[in-house]
C-alpha cells in the first residue's frame, strides 16, 4: 500500500515463520522499517489520508470467549488496531468475535463533491 505522498510502501512480511508484521520501506527499496513486533499476525495495512497513521487488523489479542461459537468466519480473532506512521502509538479500536479484516480508509469528501452528490440525489 502506497503513502498519499508516495515516499513509503506499507506491507505485510513474515518474519518467524509463524507470524506477519507490517514493514515500511521506500520506493527505492532503501530504508527497511519494521512497524509491529507482535506475537500475532499483523496484516492489511491503510495509510490514512494524510499519511500520519496505519490502520491494520491483528491476532494480537488472541482467540475471544466466543470461539467455541465459531460461525464460519474465516478468522475470528483478528481486530483493528491503529498506529502512527512510525509505529508508534499502537492500540486497538475494535474489540469483538467477529473478524476485522483488510481495513480502509475513505477521505471525506471535499464541500464541491458533497455538493455534487446532493444535487445528483435530489434528481
Amino acid at each position: 500500500m502506497w503513502s498519499p505522498n508516495g515516499e513509503r510502501i506499507g506491507f505485510t512480511r513474515d518474519t518467524h515463520k509463524t507470524a506477519f508484521d507490517i514493514f515500511t520501506i521506500k520506493p527505492d527499496g532503501t530504508d527497511l522499517k519494521q512497524l509491529t513486533f507482535s506475537a500475532g499476525n499483523d496484516a492489511h495495512c491503510a495509510w490514512s489520508p494524510d499519511g500520519k497513521q496505519i490502520l491494520f487488523s491483528s491476532s494480537r489479542l488472541g482467540f475471544r470467549d466466543e470461539a467455541p461459537l465459531y460461525d464460519g468466519s474465516p478468522q475470528p480473532y483478528a481486530e483493528l488496531f491503529i498506529m502512527n506512521a512510525d509505529g508508534s502509538n499502537q492500540h486497538t479500536i475494535s474489540d469483538d468475535k467477529w473478524e476485522e479484516g483488510t481495513p480502509a480508509w475513505e477521505p471525506q469528501p471535499s464541500q464541491l463533491q458533497s455538493k455534487a452528490t446532493l444535487q445528483s440525489n435530489n434528481q
